[in-house]
């Protein structure tokens, strides 16, 4: 690896722009502050790289390029080449690079819906039940889950016509989420399941289905709404009644008395 400081003039900028073959999409608001304070001298060298990997493409820095070109001004970096390639998706950036953006780089569809859900899934396989993700797992974390799991990528295309059949009750992610845990104990099951509660066709009056549905809607328009781990546990009660072929008359859990469902 090459360190060295240079002055980067809009020439240098746009040549090395020419090498940002896999970053993401630039945010025109972030450059347009950049470029503001660079106008202003008000941006100081403080030593954050820009940085290229090891065949010359650009990993860090295309934020801060755009706004050299676009203040027309000379700013001086530290410039580090030779970089092994794998440390794109973990390495920090001006603007936090998130786990939609490193799935968007290397071609995912649908690149910020996988990520979410992957966050779901991967929380509740750690035991983290409390919100919608875990800010503690790595972007590196969830791409080689997703790497493993790729059938997610299948189950985010057919689940939205499921979320728009159910008005958006639930957010996309979830239902991805979800379908893919119970999928694990039976496809077939999940499948069908997801169907009745987001279709709400055919459905008897105490069925799980229909009453996790009625919930759900009924909490969606509610001004006081429940909490991720309330809801998720009452769509696993549901499910599980579903498994083992209960009628249900209402779903409720109680976080003091009950332990958070398993899935079954």
């Amino acid at each position: 690896m090459k360190t060295e400081v240079r002055e980067i003039t809009p020439t240098v900028a746009n040549e090395m722009l020419k090498r940002n073959i896999n970053n993401r999409k630039p945010s025109e608001s972030h450059i347009g502050f950049l470029s503001k304070e660079m106008r202003a001298g008000n941006w100081k060298f403080d030593g954050q790289p820009l940085r290229f990997s090891d065949n010359g493409g650009l990993l860090d820095g295309q934020h801060r390029l755009y706004a050299i070109v676009k203040s027309k001004t000379t700013q001086k970096f530290l410039v580090l080449t030779g970089i092994n390639s794998d440390a794109f998706h973990v390495m920090d950036t001006g603007k936090q690079r998130t786990g939609g953006d490193v799935f968007g780089i290397n071609g995912v569809q649908n690149a910020k819906v996988c990520a979410a859900a992957v966050k779901i899934i991967m929380s509740h396989n750690r035991g983290h039940n409390a919100g919608a993700g875990d800010s503690k797992i790595s972007n590196t974390d969830l791409w080689e889950f997703f790497n493993e799991n790729r059938v997610i990528e299948d189950i985010v295309k057919s689940s939205h016509a499921l979320y728009l059949e159910f008005n958006r009750v639930l957010p996309l992610t979830a239902i991805v989420a979800f379908r893919f845990l119970m999928s694990e104990k039976n496809v077939l099951d999940s499948d069908n399941f997801w169907r009745s509660v987001c279709s709400g066709l055919a459905l008897e009056k105490d069925s799980p289905e229909r009453v996790l549905r009625q919930k759900l809607i009924a909490d969606k328009v509610s001004k006081s709404n429940l909490p991720f781990r309330e809801k998720k546990a009452i769509i696993f009660k549901a499910w599980n009644a579903y498994r083992t072929k209960k009628v249900v008359k209402f779903l409720r859990w109680n976080k003091e008395t009950e332990k958070f469902p398993t899935i079954l």
